[in-house]
């Protein structure tokens, strides 16, 4: 079964602002977190919350706007 890697991008607050997916399935889990972790390179602050299993991102600790990363 394939996998998709989904993204969401918030406003302070929680705001969703936008949201879709990132190519197409993946094979596994294991290549959609591998596309996911290439992705998360390119941003200088990034994290993981793993209670809601979904990754962050932000271009910096003062930005308003927050994408959020999941694997379906």
């Amino acid at each position: 079964m394939g996998c998709r890697l989904g993204w969401r991008l918030l406003a302070r607050g929680n705001l969703l602002l936008d949201a879709g997916d990132i190519g197409s399935d993946f094979e596994n889990r294991r290549s959609a977190i591998e596309a996911l972790t290439g992705l998360l390179v390119t941003f200088p602050i990034w994290g993981r919350v793993d209670e809601e299993d979904y990754w962050w991102a932000r271009r910096s600790s003062e930005t308003d706007f927050e994408i959020r990363f999941v694997v379906h």
